[in-house]
This record gives structure tokens, sequence and C-alpha cells, in this order.
């Protein structure tokens, strides 16, 4: 900076601390007056543990609609100085939301993972009823049913052994690490692809799969199958290497790769945070099971695989249309309404939960909140017939009670799946005005407590090897200015 600028003095790490403490104070409270106006929240959270300083975080995120869109803040990235139990995770939960301004009543729902003192805390502090299991970690546990069995401890007694698809699994493993803990290795695979003009230019690398992420070994099979035929040239002139799979052994490889795949899917569809996802979840279950059903395997440790996948899905899901919160959330989304309910005494529970909250509504509010605008007319206006259509349309009798409001909404013709549920809303608020508010309330909840954990994917970047002394205070202030979008930072 000499060189560059001689006059320029380069701040103080303590001013730019400074800076961003204030920053920091300025933002936050721009962020609680709008959440003291919001009408209804969803909070996602989880425990992280920090191993390099042995600490523990719970990170908090808030979602909430404005505008009709679904936005997302991350609050909180909070220390824990005391033994993670349910009353003393709740009373941190509860010192949080009063922080920021985010009443206890407006929250519509939680959402953690199946740990037992955040589902304890929530119970105990919350209330059961508005506690929702996140459904990406609910599908990692069914798959980890079929990817890593526990022994059956008779079967090892008497030495019986079954084969397991966690065999071919670990063959193809084997082989992966093998190629990607030596570079020449590496390069001789690279070199492979580009002599058999396979690779499109850039060679495609092994992926490893990892313990906490199912799909990663989702991941890692469908490149090994992609490379199968020049590992099976590199491993052929190796005196060292793993034994390659073979026919039968690549034929059950295709079919996992096939069982997985609609579970991939799944996952992925249920862990945005831009986009409404509740609703979305009996749908995705009721197809999941139909896919996976469907699918058809010759190999019997693939078919046994099956079976396990079809009746742990049962066991986590058979009752999903009995949650209150999902099924209201599903029949309010103009795309589904009723049609994936199986359970009628579900969907009878979930319409009477409806029809209470609309008349609720009808005691506390003017019946005319939302009226539909005119716009007002020009005598110049060529459209100005289409106008007085419009006007004479909006002055049409609408549903009026609470019974031929529902019946009218779920008459209509379902929205395409590719449309947006609440822009279908903002064309339908003005003949179900009770409806459409009770849409935008369940559709603030999010499937999944992803949001929570990417807190933490920032927060292994910021606390490094280099940063292992700072506060938790800090830790959070820059998490939170690291997550907000980059026109609050001129406010």
């Amino acid at each position: 900076m000499k060189e560059v600028a001689p006059l320029y003095t380069i701040p103080h790490v303590s001013t730019i601390k400074n800076a961003l403490d204030m920053k920091y104070e300025a933002i936050s409270e721009v962020y609680k007056k709008v959440f003291s106006g919001i009408s209804h929240f969803s909070i996602t959270c989880d425990i992280w543990s920090e191993m390099m300083t042995c600490r523990s975080f719970l990170g908090v995120t808030v979602h909430y609609m404005m505008d009709n869109k679904l936005c997302s803040t991350s609050i909180e990235v909070h220390e824990l100085n005391e033994r993670h139990t349910g009353s003393y995770v709740g009373a941190q939960m509860k010192e949080l939301l009063n922080k920021w301004n985010i009443a206890e009543e407006k929250v519509v729902a939680f959402i953690t993972d199946s740990g037992a003192n955040t589902v304890s805390a929530m119970h105990q502090t919350f209330g059961k009823d508005r506690h929702i299991p996140c459904f990406a970690h609910l599908i990692n546990l069914v798959t980890d049913i079929i990817l890593k069995p526990k022994p059956n401890k008779d079967e090892q007694e008497q030495h019986i052994h079954h084969h397991h698809i966690s065999e071919v699994i670990e063959k193809v493993r084997e082989i992966v690490k093998w190629v990607k803990n030596s570079v020449n290795q590496s390069g001789e695979l690279r070199k492979l692809q580009i002599n058999a003009g396979e690779s499109s230019g850039i060679p495609k690398k092994l992926i490893l799969d990892v313990k906490t992420r199912w799909n990663s070994t989702y991941h890692m099979l469908i490149r090994f199958k992609e490379l199968a035929g020049i590992l099976n040239d590199l491993l052929l002139f190796a005196s060292n290497a793993p034994i390659m799979v073979n026919a039968v052994e690549m034929v059950q490889i295709k079919e996992i790769i096939l069982l997985l795949k609609p579970l991939e899917f799944i996952t992925n569809e249920l862990s945005g945070e831009s986009y409404v996802t509740i609703s979305k979840v009996i749908p995705l279950i009721n197809c999941l099971m139909n896919n996976i059903e469907t699918i058809n395997l010759e190999t019997d440790i693939v078919l046994e695989a099956k079976q396990q996948l079809v009746a742990e899905l049962k066991k986590r899901f058979g009752k999903i249309e009995f949650n209150s919160i999902i099924a209201m959330a599903t029949i309010l989304d103009p795309r589904f309404k009723n049609v994936h309910f199986k359970e009628p005494r579900a969907l009878a529970n979930a319409f009477a939960a409806i029809k209470e909250m609309m008349k609720k509504e009808n005691r506390h509010q003017h019946p005319a909140t939302y009226t539909e605008q005119i716009e007002e007319k020009d005598a110049n206006d060529f459209w100005n017939h289409h106008k007085t259509l419009l006007e004479n349309r909006s002055r049409q009798p609408k549903p009026s009670g609470v019974e031929e409001q529902l019946q009218s909404y779920l008459k209509h013709s379902l929205a395409p799946l590719s449309s947006d549920p609440l822009e279908e809303w903002t064309k339908m608020k003005a003949i179900y005005p009770q409806l459409y508010k009770l849409a935008l309330m369940f559709f603030t909840v999010v499937a999944t407590s992803v949001p929570a954990e990417r807190l933490f994917s920032k927060a292994s970047f910021i606390v490094s090897e280099t940063r292992n002394r700072l506060l938790g205070k800090r830790l959070n202030k820059l998490i939170f200015l690291s997550t907000i979008g980059e026109n609050d930072w001129f406010q």
C-alpha cells in the first residue's frame, strides 16, 4: 500500500471490528422492526459442535412472507454454555425469539432434526403440535437402513452371513479410495479418459462418499458407473489394485442407483427455502412410494433392499397425513388440494381444522378485508371496455359461507405443477379471502431444517485453525452479516 497510495493509512483491526459492530447493530434493528410487523413465522434450528475448540452453537433461521414472497433470514448462531438439555435449549430459544421481536404465538411451526434434545426442547417449550421433523433428516434415516445395515445379534452368534448391498458399495468405495489416494493412478485415469475420447473436454474425477451425507453414496455410484469401463483397464494392469466389480455386481450397482434416484429427487425438492415446500410433503411421499414400488429389479439383494426401504418408508411416513399443519398446507396448495390423501379420517380432520380457523377469522376480522382493486378509467384509454368487464366481474357474488368457500375452492381445477402457489393465491384472494390468509400462514413453514444446517457450513469456514479464538458473539455477528441481502448493507 505504501507503493500504491503512500498517504493511505490501513485501518487497524479494532477499527474494522467497530465498523462491523455498528453495522450489525444498525441492520439488526431494521430486521427487528420488520419482524414486529410480520404476522406468521416458521423457525428452523439445529445444534452444532465445533470440535476444534469444543464449543456448541444453536443455529436459528426464520421464514416469513413479505409482499407475497417467502423470505428467509439467519438470525443467530448462539453459543451454548451449559449441557444441551431440552429445558435449557428451549429457554435459549425463547430468549432469542424475544431478542428479535418475534412473538411466540406468531410462530406456526418449529422445524428440527430428530435429535432427542432439540425435539424435547420444542415439545416442552412450544408444544408438540408446533414441532415438525426435518424431512431431509428422516429420508437420511430411511436410506441408512439399506445402506448401513445393523448386524443381527442372533445371526452374529450363529455366524450366519447375509449378502447385502453395502458389500458391493464397499467394494466400489475401496476402488475409489485406491485411485484418489494415488497421484499416479488419478493421472492415469485422466489420460485414459482423454485417449478414449469420453471426457467431453474435461476428464471426470471419481467421487468418494462421506458418512454424513447418504446422497454422496448415490453420486459416487453414478460416477463409478460412468467410468467403469476405463477403471477396468486401469485396475487390470496394476498389481496392487483392489478387485474390480464383476458383471453381476455391475448390474447390482445400476439397480441401487435406480432405487436411490427418487430419494435424491425428494431430498432436493424439500430442501429449498425460497419457495413453498411444506405443501409438497404428502404428494412427494405418495409419489415416492409409487416410484419405488414400480421399480423392476433382477438381483435378490437389491430386491431385498427395496422391500426394506418400502417398509421403512411406511413406518416413518405412514401417518404423515395426520399431521395437521402438513395436511392443511397440502389442501391449501392449488396444485394438490386433496388429491393425494389416502386416509379419509386425516382428510376430514384437516377440513374440520380449516373450517374452524376460517370461522375464527370471521369472528375477529371484517369480511371486507380483501377487495379486488379496479383500475381507474381514462376517457381516451383503449382498454376501457376491458376494465368495465373486470368491474362487473368483481361485483358478482362470491362464496360467502365457510363451507361454501372451501367447497368452491376444492371444485376448482388444479393449478399446473410448475406454477407458484403464491402467485396462484394472488389471483384467487378476492374470491377466497380467508383461505388466502390461511395459505400464507402455512406456506411460511419449510419442510426441512437444512437452512439452519447451512449456517454451520458458513461457520466452519469462519472458525478456522488461524481463527480458533474467535468469540461466540463475534461469530454470531459475522454469520448474520454474511447472510443478509446485499441491499441491506446500504440501509
